[in-house]
């Protein structure tokens, strides 16, 4: 059961959607006859609305509409007009019970076999639609209906009653249900229902349903919590002349309905409508993952436009058509009205729904899902703004409300960033101490739930430590996928800087550079990763292999100076052979022997000629450069 809240809690919800401004959906003769039928009961137009249009749906049957190729809605509304004690919601319900009841006297059904049932149970209620075909059920406290549900079998059967209600409400072509020595199969069953029930109450439903801790019945209701409007006496009394009864309207369309009529959209309608559908799935793809409450909302709302469309037309073409003809009596029930509503469906265009039509049931919807916003707690800047404005902004905070402002700081930077890919390490460095490592990789996680991007793991080093690093989505995914473009404007990052960012930074990466790095160790040479360092890895050994070759070199010549070498043979043939066998020492490692006679080359002293010679060689060798030698002499591996 629903969360009981305070009334003072739910008197400060409540005024919130009085502040909604009421939709204006009929045209000016139909809305001047709903003012005086409900003016003269001491009730406002706004309450009158709920009853009527579920009484409307019950009227119209076995009927249904289509579009979208494969979208089929049938006549079943669930609706709850809610207001606080003896504000008028009592008089609006017993205005349309009138008048449908009117309708059964003149058709002389009897009242056990009247369309109207409160059953006890859901057994009682399948029952009696298993036998009526299609029933419509007023309750005057919406406790009493929450309350029968599974009364007499605990509460842990209430979840197996009330996925009655969740079925019944798709206007299934059969449904069957298993009781205890009995199995009842109603074919095409049609439940109408319209509660009325105070703040409180609805408040506790729709807040546990935003929790998740429902099953989705409440957001099937279309909720209406409109302003009262308190009536006084010199205005009822002062109410002007009716042009017709409510019961007369009731009778043809329920005549002009008795045989199904399929409702289809005009090419204005069917376009609107195609719009209006796109944008609710673009929701629902937006909140699925974030938000279940409001993911609820979108997938429904496009089915209750349709079904609304259906209800307003049917009603306005029977009203303007009951006007056009002077014959007929407008007040009275008689086999006139009868004749006349089975020649209705044959009417030219009878079964057509309009663009205006279309356009104020969207209206209308939009009034009922704000009134559920606000029930459940949600916040918006101005609620008489556009629904999908309403839900940009819930979108926002829903995005950002979550992060602080330090990550809220390192994601715009991330999504900021000019290159398509970003090591946690780079932002690290580059930013305040206060921003660590692992803040950036938490980042990186939430952008990636988001669907802005995707992390992978890299190791690098010797020591092959494992880094993360996030690649952000190109123009390509977000073309897929568009709704990303708001969650981008929530972090304050414009679409073209983010795109531009991207792609300058992909073009610089696939540019050729000398300056990448070389391969890795568990990188192969024949690896397509490491095609793209071939030149760099040649001109690398090329520079290392000339390196080591001059520096030989030079300790060469630095210990031909230390021994006293020259090129001019030597006369004492003793010495002369210690210097051959400390060159041949010399040779094999590329430095003298500890073996050679120490003595003999320290007593050596070099002659000035074989000095200068020296000098010139040193000259020589200082000037050798790149270009004297062949890198193709190299034994690179």
């Amino acid at each position: 059961m629903a969360e009981k809240i305070k009334f003072e809690e739910s008197i400060k919800i409540v005024r919130k959607c009085f502040g909604i401004q009421y939709p204006s959906i009929f045209d000016d003769q139909i809305s001047n006859f709903l003012n005086s039928i409900s003016t003269e009961h001491g009730t406002s137009t706004g309450f009158l609305l709920c009853p009527l249009i579920t009484a409307i749906s019950n009227l119209m049957g076995m009927s249904y509409v289509t579009a979208l190729r494969s979208l089929k809605e049938t006549c079943v509304l669930y609706t709850s007009l809610i207001g606080l004690a003896s504000t008028g919601k009592s008089p609006a319900m017993k205005i349309v019970k009138d008048a449908y009841r009117q309708v059964e006297k003149f058709s002389s059904v009897p009242y056990e076999k009247s369309k109207f049932i409160n059953a006890a149970t859901v057994e009682g209620l399948l029952r009696h639609t298993k036998s009526l075909k299609y029933v419509l059920s007023f309750f005057d406290e919406a406790s009493t209906f929450f309350g029968a549900i599974a009364m007499y079998k605990g509460a842990s059967s209430a979840s197996y009653d009330r996925s009655v209600f969740l079925e019944l409400y798709n206007g299934p072509d059969v449904y069957q249900r298993d009781i205890s020595g009995e199995r009842l199969v109603l074919e095409n069953p049609r439940l109408n229902l319209c509660l009325l029930g105070h703040p409180s109450l609805f408040i506790g439903l729709v807040t546990n349903e935003a929790q998740q801790n429902d099953d989705g019945l409440i957001q099937r209701f279309l909720l209406c919590a409109p302003d009262p409007g308190f009536i006084d006496w010199n205005t009822i009394s002062n109410a002007g002349p009716k042009c017709c009864s409510l019961s007369v309207i009731f009778y043809l369309i329920l005549k002009s309905n008795e045989k199904p009529i399929r409702y289809i959209l005009d090419e204005e309608a069917n376009h609107e409508f195609e719009l209006i559908f796109s944008k609710y799935r673009k929701y629902v793809q937006h909140f699925h993952d974030k938000d279940g409450f409001l993911s609820a909302i979108c997938g429904k709302a496009a089915s209750q436009v349709l079904r609304l469309s259906m209800i307003f037309h049917c009603f306005e073409i029977v009203f303007n058509l009951l006007m056009k003809n002077i014959s007929l009596d407008k007040f009275e029930i008689n086999l006139s009205h009868q004749e006349f509503a089975e020649n209705l469906s044959a009417t030219d265009n009878f079964n057509i729904i309009k663009l205006k039509n279309l356009k104020d049931a969207h209206d209308m919807v939009s009034y009922f899902n704000k009134t559920k916003l606000i029930l459940a707690n949600y916040e918006a800047k101005c609620w008489n703004e556009d629904i999908f404005i309403i839900f940009d902004h819930i979108l926002k905070v829903t995005v950002t409300s979550s992060l602080s402002l330090l990550e809220l700081k390192v994601c715009k930077q991330i999504l900021s960033y000019n290159s398509i890919e970003i090591d946690s390490n780079e932002i690290n460095q580059k930013s305040s101490k206060d921003i660590k490592a692992k803040n950036v990789i938490s980042c990186f996680e939430y952008l990636q739930n988001l669907g802005l991007g995707n992390i992978r793991e890299e190791k690098s080093g010797c020591f092959k430590k494992i880094k993360k690093i996030f690649r952000k989505i190109d123009r390509q995914q977000l073309s897929q996928n568009l709704s990303l473009a708001i969650i981008l404007e929530d972090f304050e990052v414009p679409l073209e800087e983010f795109l531009v960012k991207t792609e300058t930074s992909k073009s610089s990466n696939n540019s050729f550079s000398l300056t990448k790095r070389n391969l890795s160790f568990d990188e192969s040479p024949n690896s397509k990763k490491s095609t793209n360092f071939v030149e760099n890895d040649l001109e690398s050994s090329f520079n290392n292999s000339f390196t080591l070759t001059h520096n030989k070199d030079k300790r060469d010549k630095r210990e031909e100076e230390a021994i006293g070498l020259d090129s001019e043979p030597n006369e004492n043939p003793g010495e002369n052979s210690n210097v051959r066998f400390s060159n041949e020492c010399k040779e094999e490692t590329g430095r003298p022997s500890r073996s050679c006679n120490s003595k003999t080359l320290k007593n050596k002293k070099p002659d000035s000629d074989s000095i200068s010679k020296r000098k010139k060689a040193n000259k020589q060798t200082k000037t050798t450069s790149l270009d004297v030698l062949d890198p193709s002499d190299l034994n690179i591996v």
